[in-house]
């Protein structure tokens, strides 16, 4: 990415971006305005500085699995269901199965493919989860990325009223994440097709965004309107496929000139068929997955010897919360509570009931 003009204040650093935790990157733009290739550079920026991405709201035609075209396919990680049996004959695939994964390492992109997943709830439980896990940790080393693509289907007003109880609880999360990301070491990237879909509150708490060609149809919202003061609408309307205007919360605006990410797939013939990529599920893994959320909630519990470890594990070992779930096996936030709860016992002379024999 390189401005071609600069059109209002200090000049733009994008390496700093990617070095701040906590922004929030957004692109608005029509269909083929080259909105998923911007989106896809500048995680590959955030990636080649040694951050995690995670490609979490994959879309339907699975082009986010085009990063295994990528130079990096060894780096590349893809979150499944834990009943999904993943092959390729053209390229070696690194799974990780959802009921495994706790938190991305910096280094790796990590893809949730909706081909992963045998039905849309089960998709979209294993977003929230991610997102929780994000939320629970409070330690990390570089800021991990989360990559959104068409942000108004899973955070527009309408589809939250409209949708599913797991696309609205994974729109909540995300959400909530999103206000609180500089505390846990977050960016994310979003794009969509129609910026006035897309939640007011997220808006006002974003960093910079890219837009794109907007053509006849696309309206901006009534509070981002003043951006006209600076460009003529139909600049934005015209706007070339390899240029895009950056407007940041500081005030700079710039034009830019948008690179082509080596893996960026266009339509066409499937990244599966590409790939060779099979996809089967495992029926009675399946069958055993499909319990009410009470007895998922009582299954994953931790018992007395577990929750006297992490206690030991961070007290006498100084250990991370994340390195504990990682060590046994558990969510951080789990982890997190435990500890949080027995010391809350402690402080108020109460005995912990986790500890008590």
């Amino acid at each position: 990415m390189r401005v071609v003009r600069l059109l209002r204040g200090a000049p733009l650093h994008f390496d700093r971006w990617f070095e701040s935790n906590g922004m929030t990157i957004r692109t608005i733009g029509q269909r083929e305005a080259g909105k998923s290739n911007s989106l896809e550079l500048l995680a590959l920026m955030a990636f080649r500085k040694g951050c995690a991405v995670i490609d979490i709201s994959s879309a339907r035609d699975s082009e986010s699995m085009a990063v295994l075209l990528g130079p990096f396919p060894e780096r590349v990680r893809m979150i499944v269901s834990d009943s999904c049996r993943m092959a390729s004959s053209k390229v070696q695939l690194h799974t990780i199965p959802i009921g495994k994964f706790t938190l991305p390492e910096d280094g790796f992109w990590y893809v949730l493919p909706r081909v992963g997943f045998s039905s849309e709830a089960s998709y979209l439980k294993a977003m929230k989860k991610i997102i929780q896990n994000l939320w629970s940790s409070d330690e990390w080393e570089r800021p991990r990325w989360l990559l959104v693509r068409e942000a108004q289907i899973l955070l527009s007003s309408i589809s939250r009223t409209t949708g599913s109880r797991e696309q609205r609880e994974s729109s909540d999360a995300l959400q909530q994440l999103n206000s609180e990301a500089r505390h846990h070491g977050l960016g994310i990237f979003l794009d969509s097709q129609r910026e006035i879909e897309v939640s007011r509150s997220l808006r006002q708490i974003s960093d910079v965004l890219v837009i794109k060609r907007l053509g006849e149809w696309i309206d901006f919202p009534e509070d981002m309107k003043f951006i006209f003061n600076e460009v003529e609408p139909a600049a934005f309307r015209y706007c070339p496929t390899s240029k895009a205007y950056v407007f940041t919360a500081s005030g700079q605006l710039a034009f830019v000139d948008v690179g082509l990410v080596p893996f960026h797939h266009k339509r066409g013939k499937s990244i599966m068929s590409l790939l060779d990529i099979s996809v089967e599920f495992d029926e009675d893994a399946e069958r055993a997955q499909e319990v009410p959320e009470e007895e998922i909630d009582g299954r994953v519990a931790v018992n007395q010897s577990i929750h006297r470890e992490i206690i030991r594990m961070r007290d006498a070992e100084g250990s991370s919360f994340d390195s504990i779930a990682l060590r046994l096996g558990v969510a951080s936030s789990t982890v997190k509570s435990h500890y949080k709860r027995h010391y809350f016992n402690l402080k108020n002379n109460l005995p912990c009931p986790n500890c008590s024999k």
